[in-house]
């Protein structure tokens, strides 16, 4: 199955111009590391981050919309000090990528 990229990747040059820039602006924000451009080093391929200076991490589970396991969140936004288990109900945020980066830059302000 292919990605988003990669589907959009596939059309690339076949577009006219205003169509195209609109392509290629989409192709680079589904490439952009916003986890590391917020000062987060991954610390486990594609499902832990963490950020020493702001004692903060977060957790990628994946995405299960659509499933019995629903109720679980794509990634977690945790203090690390107040970490005590998966699902402990103390999270800072929990959503998608955007929301938890949406989160963090009301955080870190």
């Amino acid at each position: 199955m292919k990605t988003t990229s990669e589907k959009l990747e596939f059309y690339h040059g076949k577009l006219d111009e205003e169509a195209q820039r609109q392509l290629d602006e989409e192709i680079r924000e589904l490439q952009r590391d916003h986890f590391r451009e917020l000062g987060f080093e991954e610390r486990g391929k594609g499902w832990l981050w963490i950020n020493r200076e702001h004692n903060l991490m977060i957790e990628g589970w994946g995405d299960f919309s659509g499933t019995f396991f629903s109720v679980i969140k794509p990634y977690y936004l945790y203090d690390r000090s107040n970490r005590t288990g998966p699902f402990d109900g103390k999270e800072l945020a929990s959503g998608n990528k955007m929301e938890i980066v949406a989160a963090l830059q009301k955080l870190m302000v």
